[in-house]
């Protein structure tokens, strides 16, 4: 009795060509990771560009808007990542905020940042399908967040310890929103012009 795929005409060199060997789990995800998701990320160059600027249009916008109207800062940061920070706050309970550890402060702060953060990146990759409006104003207002927050601290003197402390905490949730973001801008250009 001959098998179904030869019943059907097909020889069972031509079923090799269509299917090809089976890879195992191990293998696929190794590609993934190795491959597929580098180039997937490669090909969004252009996006994650688009995406950096935006977040450094932010960050000077907001830094400009606190410096010249510190009312600003309560309009920018919401409340419970101000966490008692703000234009009024003195330079040494802003240095606490970065350096003191004992009281808890920073694991709670920690938490609720990087669940904010999270957010962002899930809502700029998924909102993209609103021709990425959405996910250009997300980008654009993050980036206001970290410039109304930089700003407070640099008018203290203490940019550069900010910039210390994000440059450790910060870079890989800054690179994932950047990363959602660019993601969220290709939905939306494809959405808006599916021929390109």
């Amino acid at each position: 009795m001959t098998s179904l795929p030869v019943r059907m005409g097909c020889s069972p060199q031509s079923l090799g060509c269509f299917y090809g060997a089976r890879r195992g789990l191990p293998q696929r995800v190794g590609d993934f990771f190795l491959h597929d998701w580098p180039g997937a990320i490669r090909d969004l160059w252009r996006e994650t560009l688009v995406s950096v600027a935006l977040m450094f249009v932010g960050i000077g916008a907001g830094a400009w808007l606190v410096a010249s109207d510190k009312g600003w800062f309560d309009a920018i940061i919401p409340s419970g990542l101000a966490a008692g920070r703000g234009p009024d706050a003195s330079a040494e309970m802003l240095r606490s905020m970065l350096y003191d550890g004992d009281n808890g402060f920073l694991s709670g702060f920690a938490a609720y940042l990087f669940t904010h953060n999270v957010q962002v990146a899930i809502l700029a990759f998924a909102l993209g399908f609103a021709f990425a409006v959405p996910t250009v104003l997300l980008m654009l207002f993050n980036g206001c967040i970290l410039g109304a927050m930089f700003q407070v601290y640099w008018a203290k003197g203490l940019g550069m310890e900010l910039g210390g402390w994000l440059a450790i905490h910060g870079t890989t949730e800054l690179f994932a929103i950047t990363l959602a973001g660019a993601a969220g801008v290709r939905i939306g250009t494809r959405i808006a012009s599916p021929a390109s």
